[in-house]
């Protein structure tokens, strides 16, 4: 979010970021969260994201579910520009290490 965050500002992008097809996951002081389906990303940042699999469950971890990524810079799109700095894709989550013997 640019300077001067106030929730007039922030609940501002969250509805004009609706407008544009993103949905909200999450806010807070200093970022927005949102998700959107891979046509919607690709049809507003003219980009396409790549599908990351899904990987299993090893002896350490519990693996991690499937999920889009993208390595690169976003453009923010007009409607937003006065009140985002940035746009980023997050990768999925990686699930926390099985606790072990020998990993207390």
């Amino acid at each position: 979010m640019r300077s001067a965050r106030s929730r007039e500002k922030i609940q501002s992008a969250i509805d004009r970021a609706n407008r544009l097809g993103l949905s909200l996951r999450s806010s807070g002081k200093t970022s927005i969260s949102f998700a959107m389906e891979p046509d919607q990303f690709e049809k507003l940042f003219n980009v396409n994201p790549r599908l990351q699999a899904a990987k299993r469950a090893g002896a350490r971890d519990f693996g991690s579910p499937p999920g889009f990524i993208f390595d690169g810079e976003l453009p923010v799109p007009d409607d937003l520009k006065d009140l985002i700095e940035s746009i980023s894709v997050e990768p999925p989550p990686i699930r926390m290490e099985k606790q072990t013997r020998s990993n207390p």
